[in-house]
């Protein structure tokens, strides 16, 4: 695992072919954060642009409901950082090829088109 100053790393939440997701705790004041970064240890000017634009879109997007809010973007150890809200629940991932009771379904299915909607206002 990762040692990130100032972040204590509970656990590997998720790793992708691009990005390593943590869940972290911040050692100032003991808030829960979801804490994305790249696999790659160094980067370049491309992918650090990349979590700059991820970042200025979450700010822009964080009265939306449905849409994780960014806390922070920031750059430690030489790797872009986003450090966003930690969402308790499992993730839609884990949940695919299981089937869903209609009710879950309908729920699951009226959030999404909200949040879908709101995102396009």
């Amino acid at each position: 695992m990762l040692n990130i100053p100032g972040y204590t790393l509970r656990s590997l939440l998720k790793a992708t072919g691009n990005n390593l997701l943590y869940r972290v705790v911040r050692d100032a004041d003991g808030l829960s954060l979801i804490l994305k970064t790249p696999v790659a240890s160094s980067v370049g000017p491309r992918e650090a642009e990349r979590y700059r634009r991820e970042f200025g879109i979450l700010k822009r997007l964080r009265d939306v409901p449905g849409v994780t809010r960014v806390h922070a973007h920031d750059r430690i150890q030489d790797r872009p950082v986003l450090l966003l809200e930690s969402v308790e629940g499992v993730p839609l991932s884990e949940l695919t090829g299981q089937p869903f009771e209609l009710v879950r379904a309908l729920v699951l299915g009226i959030c999404l088109a909200s949040t879908l909607t709101e995102l396009h206002r």
